[in-house]
């Protein structure tokens, strides 16, 4: 089939009900090399920076948000997370498998104390929720899935 032309609307996200959120702004529709990052894992959220090599940055700028979403769903899932930070810190890095993605995540403990309030249309009151830090820094080295 012929692809769509540049200027067409993209579809909505149909997993990810903070895809479209305002709040995020126009700065991360572009990563570059190393981007910070609030990366949203269920009910509360991370520090995180995603690190692109070269080769690889036309690959995540193609689909910023929907990498993204790969991207916290793989991560969110990672048993490191469950532990306290300053026991998570010791362990070693880790390789999370997305959709598309694979990424070595190192764990370092770096909490933060503001909310991150998300658009979330089920959240009643002013469509907003708040996620609080999990106190967890994630450098992400982020890397196309490998077609084995």
């Amino acid at each position: 089939g012929a692809a769509a032309p540049a200027d067409a609307a993209p579809a909505p996200e149909p997993i990810d009900v903070d895809a479209d959120d305002a709040s995020d702004g126009d700065d991360l529709d572009r990563f570059g090399p190393r981007t910070e990052v609030d990366l949203r894992l269920g009910d509360a959220y991370a520090s995180g920076v995603v690190v692109l090599a070269p080769e690889h940055e036309a690959w995540w700028n193609a689909d910023t948000k929907k990498r993204l979403a790969d991207l916290e769903r793989a991560v969110a899932t990672h048993p490191a997370l469950a532990v306290a930070p300053k026991e998570g810190a010791k362990l070693p890095r880790a390789t999370v498998l997305g959709d598309d993605l694979e990424a070595t995540v190192s764990f370092a403990a770096a909490p933060a104390p503001y909310l991150l309030l998300v658009a979330d249309a089920d959240a009643g009151a002013g469509g907003y929720r708040q996620l609080s830090h999990d106190g967890y820094r994630l450098t992400c080295v982020v890397r196309p899935r490998s077609s084995q």
